[in-house]
């Protein structure tokens, strides 16, 4: 059996080789070292085809959650900011910072003002910024937070109506 010209299969291939080999017969025996190097070389740029594939996922896997963990650290600083104006310990344009395990967070209020303060119908403006009459403000608040964890970065804008 010889292989024909179009009619190339691995399995086809291997057999070929596999059967010249222990075969007794066979008047060309220095052939078979050139087909067993062509298979080994065959494998070895498959293998290394598998490696190079294998290592560019983990490098992106990587860059995922590296970008992930920036992001959730925006949001932790939005948090912070939102949670510190809403208790009086943190005034507009003033720049908050903290970290958590190896990222950090710096946020800032860049805008604050309350509800209802621009509107031009004089109808509704009597009281559209007290909330219940118990002399709470609802105030709109836009919060930028700038996320970095590792060399991965990410900044977050926001707006949130807060009653105070």
């Amino acid at each position: 059996m010889r292989l024909e010209k179009g009619d190339f299969n691995l399995l086809y291939f291997l057999s070929y080789v596999f059967r010249t080999c222990f075969d007794g017969s066979n008047k060309e025996k220095g052939n078979i070292l050139i087909y067993v190097l062509f298979v080994i070389a065959i494998l070895s740029l498959l293998a290394i085809y598998t490696l190079q594939i294998s290592l560019s996922d983990r490098v992106i896997s990587d860059s995922i959650m590296i970008e992930k963990k920036a992001y959730y650290m925006a949001e932790a600083g939005i948090e912070a900011a939102r949670y510190k104006f809403a208790n009086n310990d943190l005034e507009v344009n003033e720049i908050i910072k903290g970290s958590l395990n190896d990222g950090s967070f710096e946020a800032e209020i860049v805008e604050a003002k309350n509800v209802g303060e621009n509107e031009k119908n004089d109808d509704k403006k009597e009281n559209d910024n007290k909330d219940n009459d118990n002399g709470e403000v609802k105030q709109l608040i836009k919060i930028v937070s700038r996320g970095v964890f590792m060399e991965g970065k990410y900044k977050k804008e926001v707006e949130f109506e807060i009653i105070k």
